[in-house]
């Protein structure tokens, strides 16, 4: 017996709910590889299989060809800044894993000018790309100010992730958490100060400098300093009574 698979049409519902789409008639689905869709537990493809498990799940094709293309176009970006060194990929974030978004960052700030350049080359295809819009709206953020927060943000998650893994640790007790957390609160602290964050202002002056970015000529306000030495001041008068609990 041979298998033939024969597209017969596409059909439009007024409504996907199980009143509309009889699930005793699927018999096969296709979606991204989002959780919410592709969970084998709780993803919208689990819940049709408990109900009829003839209703296989195969990630959607064109969504993994889309997926290949925008990983070999940013392959291609760095090859062609950084020809013989390795390839690095841009890391996705999980609401679920915090850790991840030091990686993240990390990427982010060591791919960014084969983003950038990756983005002027949708922006500047002829004829234009149907992801034009998109890019120059990624492009337009990509500011000044955006990387003074990526320089702001990479060595605070770098710091907070030291302390990741020693906090998940079967068996740790509470004062070793407490020393961990502890010499945390002191790094982050020490950035808090006018000569850290002169520092980082200079780095990210001369990261726009060199992607012709406008910098501006002042220093802006801001109480963030403020507000982190405030939150840190608060942290470590309640953590001696935490471990007191």
């Amino acid at each position: 017996m041979e298998i033939k698979e024969r597209f017969i049409e596409m059909c439009t519902v007024d409504t996907t709910t199980e009143e509309c789409l009889e699930l005793k008639h699927v018999y096969g689905q296709g979606y991204d590889g989002a959780a919410n869709m592709s969970g084998m537990y709780k993803g919208l493809q689990a819940r049709i299989r408990a109900h009829n498990e003839k209703a296989l799940y195969v990630h959607c094709k064109a969504h993994c060809l889309n997926l290949v293309l925008r990983h070999a176009a940013l392959v291609r970006c760095q090859q062609s800044l950084y020809p013989g060194q390795r390839v690095l990929e841009l890391q996705q974030l999980w609401d679920t894993r915090w850790a991840c978004r030091e990686a993240a960052l990390k990427a982010l700030q060591r791919n960014l000018n084969a983003v950038l350049k990756l983005l002027d080359d949708i922006i500047d295809i002829d004829p234009p790309d149907l992801a034009r819009g998109d890019a120059q709206m990624y492009r337009h953020a990509i500011n000044f100010l955006f990387l003074l927060c990526l320089e702001i943000a990479t060595p605070v998650f770098k710091v907070t992730a030291v302390a990741s893994d020693p906090l998940q640790e079967e068996g740790l007790d509470h004062s070793t958490a407490y020393k961990v957390i502890d010499g945390v609160l002191r790094t982050l602290q020490t950035m808090t100060s006018e000569e850290s964050f002169g520092e980082i202002f200079k780095c990210a002056s001369e990261k726009a400098e060199s992607l012709d970015i406008e910098v501006p000529t002042e220093v802006p306000e801001t109480d963030i300093q403020i507000k982190h030495s405030e939150v840190i001041r608060i942290f470590k008068d309640m953590a001696p009574r935490r471990m007191l609990l």
